[in-house]
């Protein structure tokens, strides 16, 4: 199953990546972050762009980022707004025949 992991540029975020890289029936197809604008840096963690930039570099994947004024106040909004346009971008289309309900929307649904 291709995946996007939520990166926050930490430990956690690092950790999971491992993991998932270990799971046979998981290909990590790339990294998503947040960029608070104001500040040119991680939302979560406050480090700078170029170095959350080098990770997904290290790591061989792309990184989608989220550039936004305020990340407490529309985080859930923009999120619903921009995650299928992601899956759309990083994701191949599904037949849509096989009866499966479709990743971005069976995702949005958990998350809003």
């Amino acid at each position: 199953m291709q995946t996007l992991l939520s990166w926050s540029s930490g430990k956690d975020s690092a950790w999971a990546l491992h993991l998932l890289r270990q799971q046979p029936d998981v290909d990590v197809v790339g990294l998503v972050t947040t960029v608070n604008a104001a500040f040119d840096r991680v939302a979560m963690h406050g480090v700078r762009r170029t170095l959350v930039e080098a990770q997904a570099e290290a790591a061989g994947l792309p990184l989608p980022q989220f550039r936004v004024e305020s990340v407490g106040r529309i985080f859930a909004s923009i999120l619903a707004d921009l995650l299928p346009k992601l899956f759309r971008a990083h994701l191949p289309p599904r037949n849509s025949n096989d009866g499966k309900i479709r990743r971005e929307q069976s995702f949005l649904g958990q998350i809003v």
